[in-house]
């Protein structure tokens, strides 16, 4: 409900915009519904893509600093849903050894971000496709085809002596390093995070950075 509530706002609001709204309902492989949403993305010939998951909720405020922030890959930042409601608050961003240190530009690079609220530039797709493995998926339509790649997929991280499997997200914003493109983080965006009629709104604070 508090998704719906808030692309409706966000789609009356850009009636100057072209835009347009789609959606991958009922997979279960997380990291190939994002796949088939860029494949069809871009045989619209966008030249952004915006991430938002269904248990996210948003001010058109804070989708406008997305869309308009002046990087290839920029995220909001939003808390993570934990299986104590009355835990610490967890955020879900992965952040550098230097920690979260604003550029002039008032964003904050990371190591990898959420996909929940993430745009990403087209140029970025472009020169993923020299690295990502081609894909096929016969449910596609013939002109969606030819931008089908593994963009995202599981990866594995390397860390104190052990194997972790590193979700889509984050193995995404890796792949995209490795070609260029550095992710970041914009502190200003204020989303909730939804469970029910719960509703998970931690966000970075000003003591968060440094």
């Amino acid at each position: 409900m508090h998704f719906a509530m808030s692309l409706v706002a966000t789609m009356k609001a850009m009636t100057k915009a072209d835009c347009i709204f789609l959606s991958n309902i009922g997979s279960s492989v997380i990291h190939m519904s994002r796949n088939v949403l860029v494949a069809q993305a871009l045989a619209h010939k966008v030249d952004k893509v915006v991430f938002i998951d269904d248990d996210i909720s948003w001010t058109n405020k804070g989708f406008e600093r997305l869309v308009l922030a002046p990087q290839p890959i920029v995220a909001g930042v939003y808390q993570k849903k934990p299986h104590n409601p009355y835990a610490e608050p967890s955020l879900a961003v992965s952040a550098l050894p230097s920690g979260l240190v604003p550029n002039y530009q008032g964003l904050c690079e990371v190591d990898g971000a959420a996909t929940g609220f993430l745009r990403i530039d087209t140029e970025v797709f472009e020169k993923l496709k020299t690295t990502c493995q081609k894909l096929e998926d016969d449910n596609l339509k013939p002109e969606e085809r030819p931008y089908l790649y593994e963009f995202f997929s599981f990866g594995k991280l390397i860390k104190d002596g052990g194997t972790y499997v590193h979700g889509e997200d984050y193995s995404f914003c890796a792949k995209a390093r490795d070609v260029g493109f550095k992710t970041y983080v914009d502190p200003e965006i204020k989303l909730g995070h939804h469970h029910g009629n719960f509703k998970f709104d931690a966000a970075l604070k000003t003591f968060d950075l440094l």
